[in-house]
């Protein structure tokens, strides 16, 4: 299996949609920076390029010479790529988040305000699913392809820098697009030959991301909420206020939070256009039964296995503190809470189960 990387250019935002073309192996792409690009996959070459002021979440294919891209301004765009023009065919109130197109009777455009508006569009039945193989692809950079009726893993592409934002098969199945979502570095493109299917491998249907794979993911910044996570010069914070500015002339609101450090405690802010990916961190939270605590303020934890864990110290927060050497000195039988993020481990809480 090949994999390469599409010419042209990379997108300076991370890219939103890719799209095969309905007979030919074009791939459509738009992307967080405004800009829409049509590549042709089979000579690997960049064949139309367009900007725009608003970011664009979603695009489709009208048919091999046109297509449409829904905007964080709430307009639908039609791209003309004999003509290299663009109208405006539709607006909403608000962003749109997604759009589809019906080769017999119209488009389809989905807003982020929940309301969907369909344009001249009639009952449309499923296509034929041939051989139910369907590939996904996860905030750990992982695409994995399986068989949908033995639910059998067939085949595990190398891991990509980031999550990956979308991806695309093309009209006969013998290519796949898939665009990796990183959004501190230009994102490339990759797509290969289809795989011969293996059988010997047999997997459950789950994500790689969850051993670990990626400490963050991307989330809008838009959906972002108050008591929420999210990461701030490079720290992982608890969002603790955030407010929404109102729709700019470039057609992007801004989001500003107000985060505290999940570790240190300290306050940090940031202002993010609400379209645009933030990083937002894996926090998990685990529970351990304290057994003895050293004399240089490592403690050890009884974990689930029945082995130990020494190598965290006692939290830096008076109160816990003081309340894990009572209890630990006056013989109880303590569970502390431990919470992990990008990479840092902290005792957090503490529960008292009784005296020895």
């Amino acid at each position: 299996m090949a994999r390469r990387s599409l010419a042209g250019g990379a997108t300076a935002g991370a890219a939103s949609r890719v799209r095969f073309a309905p007979t030919s192996n074009n791939l459509l792409v738009s992307s967080w920076d405004s800009g829409l690009r049509l590549y042709d996959a089979d000579t690997n070459t960049l064949r139309f390029k367009a900007e725009s002021e608003p970011a664009l979440l979603d695009c489709c294919f009208e048919d091999e010479s046109a297509a449409f891209a829904c905007c964080s301004d709430g307009s639908v765009r039609r791209y003309d790529f004999r003509s290299v023009s663009q109208d405006t065919v539709g607006l909403h109130e608000d962003a749109v988040a997604c759009v589809e197109y019906s080769q017999t009777t119209g488009y389809v455009a989905g807003s982020v305000d929940g309301v969907v508006a369909l344009n001249y569009l009639d009952d449309v039945t499923d296509g034929n699913m041939g051989k139910k193989i369907f590939v996904t692809g996860d905030d750990g950079g992982y695409a994995i392809a399986w068989d949908g009726q033995s639910k059998k893993k067939l085949l595990e592409l190398p891991s990509f820098s980031g999550s990956v934002a979308s991806m695309a098969y093309n009209h006969s199945g013998q290519l796949l697009a898939v665009a990796p979502n990183y959004h501190h570095e230009a994102d490339t493109m990759f797509f290969g030959p289809a795989w011969e299917m293996s059988d010997s491998e047999e997997h459950h249907f789950e994500s790689k991301a969850d051993a670990g794979a990626s400490k963050t993911y991307p989330q809008q910044a838009g959906t972002i909420r108050k008591n929420g996570y999210i990461v701030i010069k490079g720290r992982p914070c608890k969002v603790v206020e955030v407010s929404t500015s109102k729709t700019g002339k470039h057609g992007h609101a801004k989001c500003h939070f107000v985060a505290i450090d999940i570790f240190n405690g300290k306050k940090l802010e940031d202002i993010v256009p609400s379209s645009h990916n933030c990083d937002v961190p894996h926090v998990n939270r685990t529970d351990y039964q304290l057994i003895d605590i050293s004399e240089d303020g490592f403690v050890s934890l009884l974990t689930e296995n029945g082995g130990t864990k020494d190598d965290l110290r006692l939290p830096t927060d008076e109160a816990l503190l003081s309340q894990i050497k009572a209890g630990f000195d006056d013989g109880k039988d303590l569970i502390v809470s431990v919470m992990s993020a990008m990479g840092e481990e902290q005792i957090c809480g503490l529960k008292d189960i009784g005296k020895n």
